[in-house]
């Protein structure tokens, strides 16, 4: 255990007492507090990160610094270390070797190494969104509806004995996810596990008990695992659509699932040459997924709808087809958990207003000019071309004004389209 001096305490959970500790300094002002601690893969070495940046490598039995070997690269909190699997060790600080970039709204909480794929080098990643996602090198191979907490999960550790199990915690919670997640809600379990912040857990090299401490409390407290009552939870659920009835609106026969099997079969008649005779099947091109979840409300970002066509092609079988299960786990696994609310409306139209450079001009300081409004849209984030903006703002308006067929993409038809400036009600 770290404590918030800068202290390591190694505790012998069997014998019920510590075995070694390294003290920190109560003198020292400064914020020195253990944010995280890891042993290596082969257990040779032991590191720790603090609240000031500061990662260091300490003699895991002694718990002194090996060689003063130190890095800090900035002064942020250390929230997470991950070894390699061959664990070594150099005296030259690590380099960045590749950088990935998740959704720009979706930050992530933490992170653990999947080995439940033996044949690749994965990493699971929670989002303050409540979604987990699976990662392997080059980009996100999967995303799944999380577990049904109120709060994201901020610590994971993979289960040292059984590598198809994580042990979580959130803010309050503490509990368990059977892999290769799916986003299957009874694949999942979790307890109230503090009444106040859970810091930190750790797991016994059995996976028999799980060890938390929390905030404003000088105890750690020790929990036993029962895995069995999983197996018998994921039995109870059932097998394919039936496990993710719970997630939908109404269950297996509310509004949300008759209108999901509505719009899989208007895609289908809209596709098809001769609609009076088409016979309406289980399975569309998955091409067509963007407009089905569309059709639902939930409009995702480029990045999103990339993701969805990887994990639907990256199927055995036939992977160019989605049936309409395998659509509607899609759909559940991706659509967004939380609903956006009018002051995060009003904090993104302030930073556009920052980022206003016609405002000076106007003499006006609470406005977002639609010179500027143009300019963001079609060359920040996901770029919008002018015309797509047009026919979108056309489309928003409810104008009756003909949509421009020139191939020539002039924002000036845009502005046309829009009031001279907008202000946040």
């Amino acid at each position: 255990m770290g404590n918030s001096i800068g202290g390591l305490i190694m505790f012998n959970h069997r014998k019920k007492k510590t075995s070694i500790s390294m003290i920190g300094d109560r003198k020292n002002k400064e914020d020195h507090r253990i944010t995280c601690i890891k042993y290596s893969t082969n257990g040779k070495y032991l590191c720790y990160g603090r609240s000031d940046g500061l990662f260091q490598f300490v003699d895991p039995y002694t718990l002194t610094p090996i060689d003063n070997i130190s890095f800090k690269w900035n002064k942020s909190p250390v929230q997470h270390i991950t070894f390699s699997d061959s664990s070594k060790k150099d005296k030259e600080p690590p380099k960045i070797v590749k950088s990935m970039k998740t959704e720009s709204f979706n930050e992530p909480q933490c992170m653990t190494k999947s080995t439940i794929n033996t044949q690749e080098f994965n990493f699971m990643i929670s989002g303050n969104d409540l979604r987990l996602s699976l990662w392997d090198n080059n980009r996100c191979i999967c995303t799944t509806h999380g577990v049904n907490l109120g709060s994201p999960i901020r610590v994971m550790k993979e289960s040292p004995k059984f590598n198809n199990d994580i042990f979580f915690c959130n803010d309050t919670d503490i509990g368990i996810i059977r892999q290769p997640i799916d986003g299957n809600p009874y694949k999942n379990a979790a307890v109230l596990g503090s009444g106040t912040k859970i810091i930190d857990i750790g797991v016994s090299m059995d996976s028999l008990y799980i060890f938390s401490i929390s905030e404003n409390s000088p105890s750690m407290i020790i929990w036993s695992v029962n895995t069995n009552y999983l197996d018998k939870l994921e039995k109870y659920g059932g097998v394919g659509l039936k496990a993710y009835s719970y997630l939908l609106e109404g269950g297996r026969n509310g509004p949300e699932i008759s209108e999901l099997k509505e719009y899989f079969s208007c895609v289908q008649l809209a596709n098809s040459q001769n609609p009076e005779t088409t016979v309406i099947r289980d399975y569309v091109d998955v091409y067509n997924v963007s407009f089905l979840v569309r059709a639902m409300g939930y409009f995702p970002s480029e990045t999103e709808l990339s993701n969805m066509l990887y994990e639907m092609f990256s199927r055995a079988g036939h992977p160019t087809t989605m049936t309409f299960e395998e659509f509607v786990i899609l759909y559940l696994n991706h659509k967004p958990q939380l609903r956006i609310k009018c002051n995060e409306i009003r904090l993104s139209f302030n930073k556009l207003m920052q980022n206003d450079q016609y405002v000076n001009a106007y003499g006006e300081n609470k406005i977002l000019t639609r010179e500027s409004f143009v300019h963001m849209m079609t060359n920040i984030g996901e770029k919008i071309s002018p015309r797509e903006l047009e026919i979108i703002l056309n489309t928003l308006l409810k104008t009756t004004k003909d949509i421009s067929s020139s191939s020539n993409e002039n924002a000036n038809l845009v502005h046309l389209s829009l009031p001279f400036v907008r202000t946040f009600i």
